[in-house]
C-alpha cells in the first residue's frame, strides 16, 4: 500500500495532498512548510524545512518494496543525525544472513536495495541499528 502524503505550507495555509511512495525529489521546499508523512499503519511522521533543507524528526525504517519479492527489493529509511548505522538481513533462525550497512551516514532519507539471489525463498527479517534506535521488518523472498 502507498503511503498517502500531505505537504503543509505554513507560509500560505494550503495542503496539498497525492498518494505515491516516499521519493521526496520532486516536492518543492519552501522556507517556511512541513512535511507530514501518514504512513499505511496511520503513524504519522514530520519533517520541517529551514531554509530549504529537511530536517528529520526521527528515525525510520520503512517495510520494504516489493515484499514479497523475487529477487531485488528496496529498503529505505530515514536517519536524523549523523551516526553509525548497521543494517543486516537475518533468516527465521536469527542466523545473520547479509550485512547491507555498516557505515557512518549522514542525515536525510535513504535507500538501499537488498539482492536475494543468492539465498532460498522464504522469511526473513532486517534490522537496522544507529545510535540507542533499533527497528525490525520482515521480507519474503519468493522464487
Amino acid at each position: 500500500m502507498l503511503n498517502k502524503t500531505i505537504i503543509e505550507n505554513l507560509e500560505t495555509d494550503t495542503t496539498d495532498s497525492f498518494v505515491g511512495s516516499a521519493d521526496f525529489t520532486n516536492i518543492k521546499e519552501h522556507k517556511k512548510s512541513m512535511l507530514s508523512i501518514v504512513n499505511s499503519d496511520n503513524s504519522q511522521s514530520q519533517f520541517g524545512a529551514q531554509q530549504g533543507i529537511i530536517s528529520l524528526s526521527e528515525y525510520k525504517l520503512y517495510q520494504s518494496y516489493p515484499n514479497p519479492f523475487n529477487p531485488v527489493t528496496r529498503i529505505s529509511y530515514s536517519i536524523p543525525q549523523e551516526g553509525l548505522v548497521t543494517l543486516k538481513v537475518y533468516d527465521l533462525l536469527g542466523k545473520e544472513v547479509a550485512t547491507l550497512i555498516n557505515e557512518i551516514i549522514q542525515p536525510g532519507n535513504h535507500f538501499i536495495d537488498f539482492n536475494a539471489a543468492n539465498i532460498s525463498s522464504g522469511v526473513y527479517f532486517y534490522r537496522i541499528q544507529s545510535g540507542e534506535f533499533s527497528d525490525v521488518k520482515r521480507m519474503v523472498v519468493i522464487k
